[in-house]
């Protein structure tokens, strides 16, 4: 099995105070499509509520 970090990565665009919201009201599934290339687990701010997604269908068997 191979190893990944640990790290829980950030979106890019985050804006202060509305967090990602902004981004998925322009264009949601494009801001969707984009996190894979950000990360395995992608951390977005829905206003001040960190919310994390995985983009790998191997991490989702995992998760619970």
């Amino acid at each position: 099995m191979a190893r990944h970090p640990r790290t829980i990565l950030v979106a890019p665009g985050r804006w202060a105070l509305l967090g990602h919201t902004p981004a998925l009201w322009r264009d949601t599934l494009d801001f969707l499509r984009s996190l894979p290339e950000t990360g395995r687990i992608v951390r977005v701010g829905l206003g001040r509520l960190p919310v994390h997604f995985l983009t790998c269908p191997d991490l989702s068997t995992r998760s619970w």
